[in-house]
């Protein structure tokens, strides 16, 4: 491989887009319709049928937005481990150049 780059901006912006999307979506209240729905069919088996099934769609949400903020905080740290990384080759660079300045 003859090398490649990373832009620093673009990931950094790519898990701010991420993490700003696992915000709205954390914000969706996910189970409202199963809970309209439960509420218009008060007592029939339907009823129990989407209550029931609130807490699994909750959870499966919070389970997604975990996952994408997770996601977001790792292309944060990869954008900052890989800026490290470039700011120790130049300081080493300049600390050879300067022996060879001798």
């Amino acid at each position: 491989m003859d090398g490649y780059t990373v832009d620093l901006d673009d990931l950094d912006q790519t898990a701010t887009r991420v993490g700003l999307f696992a915000d709205r979506v954390a914000a969706v209240d996910i189970s409202a319709g199963l809970r309209r729905g439960a509420a218009a069919l008060p007592g029939s088996c339907a009823a129990g049928q989407l209550t029931g099934l609130v807490g699994p769609v909750t959870r499966s949400r919070d389970a997604t937005v975990t996952a994408m903020s997770g996601h977001a905080q790792r292309l944060r740290d990869a954008a900052q481990a890989y800026e490290a990384v470039d700011e120790a080759v130049a300081d080493e660079y300049e600390a050879v150049q300067r022996l060879f300045d001798e």
